[in-house]
């Protein structure tokens, strides 16, 4: 068996790759992959935004069975208003793209769904019990000293 350079070539043009039988592709497109959304998906109308927002702000859910509960009820209304029901990181996702949504530079105005869905989300830190905290919270208390003790250690293992 040769190496390298005195490799023999197997008829193709390019040893390292695989050829390609032209009569395949025109045979049958069915067995190719599709990319990108399927066939019929739709995206968020306003109306459903709207009513997803209306479900976030009743539940103001903190972990997946609050999610759990909008996705049931959102699937409801979906099958009685002939829309497209979603899953629950789908709707979860919706939202929280919503909330990372920031206002336009210069004199843009903020879409109503985006500052709806930040009130709510500040709804959801208050009943979870967060806050946003600044750096200059840290930094007043950076000048208070601390006094760390030989006591604190229980083995009192440290190093003379």
């Amino acid at each position: 068996m040769s190496k390298g350079k005195e490799k023999e070539n197997l008829g193709y043009a390019n040893p390292k790759k695989c050829p390609r039988d032209d009569d395949a592709d025109n045979d049958d497109d069915t067995l190719r992959t599709r990319r990108g959304h399927p066939n019929g998906s739709n995206n968020y109308s306003s109306l459903d935004k709207k009513i997803l927002l209306n479900m976030v702000e009743e539940e103001l859910p903190l972990g997946q069975r609050g999610w759990q509960a909008i996705h049931l009820k959102f699937s409801q209304w979906a099958k009685a208003n002939g829309r497209p029901e979603g899953k629950v990181t789908s709707l979860e996702t919706k939202f929280k793209q919503l909330v990372k949504t920031t206002k336009p530079t210069g004199d843009g105005v903020c879409p109503p769904e985006v500052t709806r869905a930040h009130q709510i989300d500040e709804l959801i830190n208050e009943r979870a019990g967060t806050c946003d905290l600044n750096d200059t919270d840290f930094d007043a208390n950076d000048n208070e000293s601390t006094v760390v003790s030989d006591h604190d250690d229980p083995d009192n293992t440290s190093p003379p």
